[in-house]
């Protein structure tokens, strides 16, 4: 069985639940009476707990409220195909029957019982994939590992010894007692070297050769099954390749008691359908409290996103990205087969849609009544433009439509970029041709963004780039450009705006100056927050509008657009990145 074969299943799947559960559930976030600052998993790290004094918190991780049958019931009700557990996070602290290692909460909890066992005979009984996430480098209580440095001295680490021992012994255990697992989650590659990563994930296929190694095996992105993007991450446009995006309901991951921070039902849909129209999975966390009870919010919220999964299964499950080259402000789009998926981002009576030069065989509002969409074909051939006009019904959908197009054969849309029905030009950061100039920061500067880049798994370079988001970034000086070329098919004046983002975590900073040229006519800005992006998240990922002037079409017609800087704000260590360029 080849990789495409072993892949089937996690693309058909699209969606999972991830489970954070271990010693640092029990600490809720608190150590001393005082509140650990950051996710809840961290906290030992955070705090630098003394390995003595964290163990202790076994003997408050009781599992009288752990039901593995309510675990993977509330997954299939979610609408999830699969559930990755953590066998072994970067604590150290096995959540699972260990023989190599006591340190593990059948030997060290007051129950005795095996969790990870219980959800994997569940989850078998129940036709759902399991999966174990497993901390193949940082391990905080074993003194060769990467990470723990306040008990144990740096210098006198061996990883090798770490390597060999409790990580591939334990990979061992996990691959061969607990069934056939769908994959294995690696995570912060960070100290392990490209040769011992490929060894890791040889290591695992001699045992289990049809299960998946996860992204996160290495900083390299060719070494595992699939792509990993960062946490809460999405991307800004398609990807090459297969990925999956780990998120979080709240912000934290492992369970922590002051996170009251949780998204709403409808922008978690939203969320799903962002990656469905890039072809990228979402695997989403709960992370239960010491008892092993879910948390009530956690479980309200699966709940309704799974209403809207039900109902609309065949728009999630199996789809692949967007057919589409161009943005649309109205939702999103993803395809299978001969079929188009519409993701409505709002209640909408009409909607205008360009670029589909296939005949409409039947257009449904997808529903338990699944109603008909009224359709209208425009075709202009002088101008290459398709526009598709429909009529849509009362809704009685929860949260978000889904219209479904079925196509007179394979999908045919019009390449490049051009603008939409509506009169509205996105020019996404992913379909802009670059050019690079180099970094001006100081040498001690560029060295510490370099130690950065190991902690964040990044690829620094020297020169502009688009990052695995799609994201144009590495942007410091004033010898970069981007260009844009683009179909306008309604002459007029049209406001010119520009989509930027902060580092993650961070406020927007901006101040950057920057020139934009298009149709003969320049206009130049320093960026201000006039708004933030719609939709975008807040507390991740810090996305503003800031309005550059304006540009005048006189007549229809392939155009240019270039984006220069013409001055660096010192204060933005990101340096400029750019999501899009919008023309309204």
């Amino acid at each position: 069985m080849g990789k495409q074969d072993t892949l089937d299943w996690w693309r058909e799947a699209r969606f999972g639940m991830f489970i954070h559960f271990g010693l640092y559930s029990a600490m809720e976030g608190i150590w001393k009476g005082e509140e650990v600052p950051g996710l809840g998993e961290w906290a030992q790290c955070r705090a630098r707990i003394p390995v003595e004094e964290y163990k202790k918190n076994a003997e408050k991780v009781t599992l009288e409220e752990f039901d593995a049958e309510k675990y993977v019931q509330l997954a299939k009700d979610a609408g999830m195909k699969y559930i990755v557990f953590t066998a072994k996070h970067h604590d150290g602290f096995a959540m699972y029957d260990s023989k190599y290692s006591d340190y593990n909460i059948v030997k060290m909890g007051p129950s005795g019982r095996d969790p990870a066992k219980e959800l994997a005979e569940a989850a078998k009984k129940a036709g759902l994939t399991m999966c174990f996430y497993y901390s193949q480098a940082l391990d905080w209580e074993d003194p060769d590992a990467t990470g723990n440095d306040w008990d144990y001295d740096p210098e006198k680490k061996d990883f090798r010894r770490f390597l060999d021992g409790k990580c591939k012994h334990q990979l061992k255990e996990i691959l061969t007692n607990y069934g056939d697992l769908g994959l294995v989650w690696f995570d912060v590659p960070r100290g392990i070297s490209r040769e011992q990563s490929i060894e890791v994930r040889d290591y695992v296929k001699s045992i289990q050769p049809n299960c998946l190694v996860s992204g996160r095996i290495s900083y390299h992105t060719d070494i595992g099954d699939y792509g990993s993007l960062g946490d809460n991450e999405i991307p800004a446009g398609k990807l090459e390749g297969d990925w999956e995006t780990p998120a979080t309901l709240n912000h934290t991951w492992g369970y922590k008691g002051s996170d009251h921070h949780w998204k709403k039902p409808e922008e978690l849909i939203r969320l799903m359908t962002e990656l469905l129209s890039k072809g990228v999975n979402y695997l989403l966390n709960i992370g239960p409290m010491a008892s092993g009870k879910i948390p009530e919010e956690s479980v309200y919220l699966l709940k309704e996103v799974g209403k809207w999964v039900h109902l609309n299964e065949e728009a999630v499950y199996g789809t692949k990205q967007t057919p589409f080259s161009v943005d649309f402000d109205w939702g999103k789009a993803s395809q299978k087969g001969n079929t188009i998926y519409l993701y409505l981002f709002h209640r909408k009576t009409d909607l205008e849609i360009s670029g589909i030069r296939n005949h409409i065989k039947k257009a449904i509002l997808i529903g338990e009544e699944n109603q008909e969409v009224g359709v209208e074909e425009q075709h202009n051939d002088v101008l290459d433009e398709h526009i598709v006009k429909l009529t849509i019904p009362e809704s009685k959908n929860p949260y978000m439509d889904v219209i479904k197009l079925e196509l007179d054969g394979a999908i045919d849309v019009k390449d490049g970029l051009y603008q939409q029905a509506e009169g509205r030009i996105d020019l996404p950061a992913y379909a802009a041709k670059l050019e690079g100039g180099k970094k001006i920061r100081k040498e001690e500067e560029a060295e510490s963004a370099e130690r950065e880049a190991e902690k964040d798994g990044t690829i620094r370079s020297d020169e502009i780039q688009l990052d695995k988001n799609g994201m144009i970034s590495q942007w410091f000086d004033t010898e970069g450009k981007a260009q844009w070329k683009f179909m306008v098919y309604k002459p007029g004046t049209y406001r010119v705006s520009i989509a930027t983002r902060s580092t993650k975590y961070t406020e927007w900073v901006g101040g950057h100056t920057v020139c934009i040229t298009c149709n003969g006519q320049t206009m130049k800005k320093t960026l201000e927050a006039d708004r933030p992006l719609p939709f975008a998240d807040r507390f991740f990922f810090d996305d503003q509008i800031s309005d550059v002037g304006t540009v005048t079409f006189d007549q229809p017609g392939e155009v240019v657009l270039e984006l220069t800087m013409e001055q660096y704000n010192q204060k933005d260590a990101a340096g400029l990145c750019v999501n899009k360029v919008i023309l309204e």
